[in-house]
Formats: C-alpha cells, sequence, structure tokens
C-alpha cells in the first residue's frame, strides 16, 4: 500500500499563482477583492480550498472600472473664444 502526500492546505501567492496557471499580479488583485487567506508573520498564505470555493462562486468577477472624465473649459454665455479682433 503506497501513502499519498495530501495536498497542501495553504499556497504562497507564488504556488497559488503557478497551480492556477495565472500570474502574481491576478492572486494579488483576487486577495484585494476579498479572497480567503491568512497572515503568517510577514507573508500572506492562501487557504486552497476556500480560495477555490471563492473563486468557483464568481469572488474573483471584475468590479466596473471607474471612468474619468475629463474636464470640459466652459466659458460665461455670449462670449467666444476666438478673439478675432487682433
Amino acid at each position: 500500500m503506497q501513502l499519498q502526500s495530501p495536498s497542501p492546505v495553504y499556497a504562497t501567492i507564488d504556488s497559488f499563482a503557478e497551480r492556477l496557471l495565472v500570474s502574481r499580479n491576478t492572486v494579488k488583485r483576487w486577495l484585494k477583492l476579498g479572497m480567503p487567506s491568512v497572515c503568517v508573520g510577514r507573508s500572506r498564505r492562501i487557504q486552497i480550498v476556500q480560495a477555490e470555493a471563492w473563486l468557483l462562486a464568481g469572488g474573483a468577477e471584475e468590479r466596473p472600472k471607474r471612468t474619468k472624465v475629463s474636464r470640459v473649459r466652459r466659458t460665461a454665455p455670449g462670449l467666444s473664444t476666438n478673439n478675432s479682433d487682433g
């Protein structure tokens, strides 16, 4: 009988990214969106089972990005922006 090693309960950001074939920045973005994790000292460990369930439940759905609104230069009524009086 051969014993199988159990899958790890926690993963580093790098190992979780490698496991899911995504970039490290993607995992960091998911953490900001609320993916389950714990802090161990100064590093963060991802709870693999909970994080994968969170992803399957749609936890990583992108929120709509804010769009920048450019400022519109307004002039007082009756004033022209063309000064052709020269």
